[in-house]
C-alpha cells in the first residue's frame, strides 16, 4: 500500500501516525489510571473503615468501663457512621463480590448493635443500682459481639485486600497495553 504512494505523502503520513499513537495512548492512559485511582480510593477508604470499627470497639469498652446513656449513644453514633460509609462506599463498587461484602458488613454491625443495645440497657441498670461486675449474662452477650467484631474486621480486610488486587491488575492492564502499542508503533514505522 505505501509503495503506491509518493514520498510527500509517505513523509505526511509519518507525523498523522504518531499523532494518533500519542492520542491512542493517552487515552488509554487515562482510562487505566483512573480505574487503577478508583480501585486505590476503596483500599484507603477500607483502612478507615478498619479505624472507625476500632472507634467503635473502643466506645464499647468506654462504655464497659463506666456504663452511661451519654457513653452508650456514642456508641451507636459511631456504629451508625459506619454502616453509612460502608452504604456509601457499596455504591462505587464494581465487583459483586465486592457489595456482598458490604452487605455481610453491613448485617454483622446491625448485630453487633443489637447485641449491644440488649447489654447496654441491663449494664446501665446494674451500674445505677451499684453493681459493678457484669454478669454471666452480660459476658456471653460480650463474647458473641467479640466473635462478630472479629468478623467485621475480617470483611473489611477482604474489600480491601481485593481493592488492593485489582488496581494492581489494572495497572498491570495499563502497561502491557502501553507496550504492545509502542510495539506496534515501532512495527509501523520501521
Amino acid at each position: 500500500m505505501l509503495k503506491n504512494l509518493n514520498t510527500k505523502k509517505k513523509l505526511f503520513l509519518f507525523p498523522i501516525l504518531f499523532i494518533l499513537i500519542v492520542i491512542i495512548s493517552t487515552f488509554l492512559y487515562e482510562h487505566y489510571s483512573n480505574i487503577a485511582n478508583t480501585r486505590n480510593n476503596v483500599a484507603i477508604t477500607t483502612d478507615k473503615f478498619i479505624q472507625q470499627l476500632l472507634k467503635g470497639r473502643i466506645s464499647i469498652y468506654q462504655f464497659l468501663r463506666k456504663p452511661s446513656e451519654k457513653l452508650e449513644e456514642i456508641v451507636y453514633i459511631n456504629f451508625k457512621q459506619l454502616d453509612q460509609n460502608v452504604l456509601n462506599l457499596k455504591t462505587t463498587l464494581t465487583e459483586e463480590k465486592n457489595r456482598i461484602l458490604c452487605d455481610k458488613i453491613i448485617d454483622n454491625s446491625v448485630k453487633y448493635i443489637e447485641y449491644f443495645d440488649i447489654m447496654a440497657k441491663q449494664r446501665i441498670l446494674d451500674y445505677n443500682n451499684g453493681i459493678k461486675e457484669e454478669s454471666s449474662e452480660i459476658k456471653d452477650i460480650i463474647s458473641k459481639m467479640v466473635v462478630i467484631g472479629l468478623s467485621l474486621e475480617e470483611e473489611i480486610e477482604k474489600i480491601n485486600k481485593s481493592a488492593t488486587e485489582l488496581r494492581e491488575d489494572a495497572n498491570s492492564l495499563l502497561n502491557e497495553t502501553l507496550i504492545i502499542l509502542a510495539i506496534i508503533a515501532i512495527i509501523v514505522f520501521i
